[in-house]
């Protein structure tokens, strides 16, 4: 629950979130009247984006502010937490406040990130998460003063001020829209991790194929530093805004073809069992990581685990039957990062990326969408996607390979997803734990 300043000029609004605040420079501050306190904000529940939540909270506090971390709120709380930092903490909304270290005070945070009395969350999620969110920063955006070195950076890129919003915000990768000149850019952030081995080829790898590097935006900028790089904004509309059955079959006999073309291009028109046996013993080997932290995760025990473990297990083995090539495959590619433009589609985020079976590109696909295509069949809105590849590739059981590369795919969605951060496993396991959930009960819902 959100403890209430008593001074907030916020008193009294429904705590349908909570802040936690911090300064531009020096160590993280904790903003409280004699302690650390979360400090109470109003927001509508279904205002999830970053967006949406960064505009609220600058409304309420009247001062620009960034984003840098959204809490579990699998611990017991009835609200939401976030971690935000504000460009000036004396501003009138503000001023009144007093600022702790963080670091000087991670016993109070633990309490106030406890889980309620009752709950099943572990006794130790406080401190794990104080200790998480305030500690070494798991990625770029939660460190002091990115945002403004972030600006820096940009505005010495184009010579001129530009206008910096946040677009995304996950555990995983921040995305930022970027206004300069009339024209929009983004900008992408991740953590400093090393991807997997299974994360191959590269971008850079990619450009050599005219095909897919019609796909991909144009970038202009990196900074390793920062974690970040600067492209253009992908073209055209969103296919989510599109919403079309015309515009959705287009886009995935379109992604068939560029999968098709990269085989032929990159010499695998070959079986893939050798990359499908990597990535079946690199899921063996991270489900001995989550059977280990299984308490943090909610809902899973040894029964649910067991049964997906059959189930990919049996995935793996179709797969391994399979006459079709390894083709890349983009764990990210879904209807709302797929834009519709009139030179073709380009897609604006590409982890995980990794080879593999085609049609383990479907998990993300036919999972992440929305609108009129929630209305549809998965079997309907797989068919273009399926039946291009079998103009091509015939094949035996088609309908078998598509429900076991579903279980494939989002077995390695949940790998890449637990390996984006750098977190202790305990850690990992309380803030990707309802993440990594919804994977698991794809893969078992979509069991024969």
């Amino acid at each position: 629950m959100a403890i209430h300043d008593p001074d907030s000029p916020h008193e009294g609004t429904p705590p349908g979130a909570v802040l936690l605040v911090s300064p531009e420079a020096g160590n993280d501050l904790i903003a409280g009247s004699s302690g650390p306190k979360l400090l109470p904000v109003h927001l509508p529940p279904q205002w999830r984006e970053a967006p949406t939540v960064t505009r609220a909270l600058e409304e309420q506090l009247g001062c620009p502010v960034f984003l840098r971390r959204e809490l579990p709120p699998r611990t017991g709380r009835t609200g939401r937490v976030f971690v935000a930092e504000v460009a000036d903490r004396r501003i009138p909304g503000l001023s009144h406040l007093t600022w702790f270290p963080a670091l000087d005070r991670l016993e109070e945070l633990a309490e106030l990130l406890a889980p309620s009395a009752g709950t099943t969350a572990p006794p130790d999620s406080g401190t794990l998460l104080a200790g998480d969110t305030f500690g070494t920063p798991y990625a770029p955006w939660t460190s002091t003063g990115w945002f403004d070195r972030l600006h820096r950076e940009v505005t010495a890129h184009f010579g001129e001020h530009v206008e910096i919003r946040p677009l995304k915000l996950r555990h995983d990768r921040y995305l930022l829209r970027v206004a300069c000149k009339d024209e929009f850019y983004e900008i992408h952030a991740r953590p400093r991790t090393e991807q997997p081995v299974w994360h191959c080829p590269s971008l850079a790898e990619l450009n050599d194929i005219p095909l897919l590097n019609a796909h991909i935006p144009e970038v202009l900028a990196r900074w390793p530093h920062l974690g970040a790089e600067l492209g253009r904004a992908p073209l055209g509309q969103r296919l989510a805004d599109d919403g079309s059955l015309t515009a959705w079959d287009s886009t995935v006999r379109d992604w068939a073809t560029s999968q098709m073309t990269c085989a032929e291009q990159f010499g695998l028109d070959q079986h893939p069992k050798d990359l499908l046996d990597r990535l079946h013993e690199e899921f063996r080997l991270t489900l001995r990581e989550w059977r280990a932290v299984q308490e943090y995760i909610p809902g899973f025990g040894d029964g649910a685990f067991n049964w997906m473990t059959q189930s990919v297990n049996a995935a793996f083995d179709t797969l391994g039957r399979s006459r079709l090539p390894a083709s890349i495959v983009n764990g990210s590619l879904n209807c709302h990062t797929a834009y519709l433009g009139k030179d073709g589609m380009q897609i604006s985020e590409w982890e995980p990326r990794y080879l593999g079976h085609p049609f383990m590109a479907l998990s993300s696909l036919l999972h992440v969408r929305s609108a009129s295509f929630t209305l549809f069949s998965q079997s309907r809105l797989a068919q273009p996607y399926l039946s291009a590849w079998l103009k091509n590739f015939p094949m035996a059981d088609p309908g078998g390979e598509v429900r076991g590369a579903i279980i494939a795919g989002c077995a390695v969605q949940a790998m890449a997803t637990w390996r984006s951060t750098a977190n202790t496993p305990e850690a990992r396991a309380l803030s990707l734990g309802a993440e990594l959930a919804s994977w698991w009960e794809i893969i078992i819902r979509s069991s024969p």
